[in-house]
């Protein structure tokens, strides 16, 4: 596997939406996933009202004695930012990312 590839675990929250609608979301995520390349890890459809995010939370911290490296997914895929239970986890963003920069600022360089 390359370093820079990603798994992902898909969740989608078939109880606010219908099933039918949630397998058309869950192919669309799908495809989401393959156009960034993303490998599938798992898909989790929530049919229990918001109580299978814990089960997203364990493939995302599934690793080898909480190695970061054995993570079984590095990315959750969501249909739309609506459908996240209110205790969600926070995203996570690099500032060095967003900036676009190509050298890290003086004080970084450690």
């Amino acid at each position: 596997m390359r370093a820079d590839h990603l798994r992902a675990v898909i969740y989608v929250a078939a109880y606010l939406i219908g099933r039918v609608e949630a397998r058309q979301w869950l192919d669309l995520c799908v495809a989401y996933c393959q156009r960034k390349t993303y490998e599938v890890a798992e898909i989790v459809m929530d049919v229990q009202g918001g109580q299978a995010w814990d089960d997203v939370l364990k493939v995302v911290h599934a690793g080898r004695n909480g190695a970061v490296a054995g993570w079984r997914a590095d990315v959750i895929v969501i249909p739309d930012r609506s459908h996240l239970p209110p205790g969600r986890i926070p995203r996570v963003e690099a500032v060095v990312e967003e900036q676009g920069w190509t050298e890290r600022p003086r004080f970084l360089r450690h």
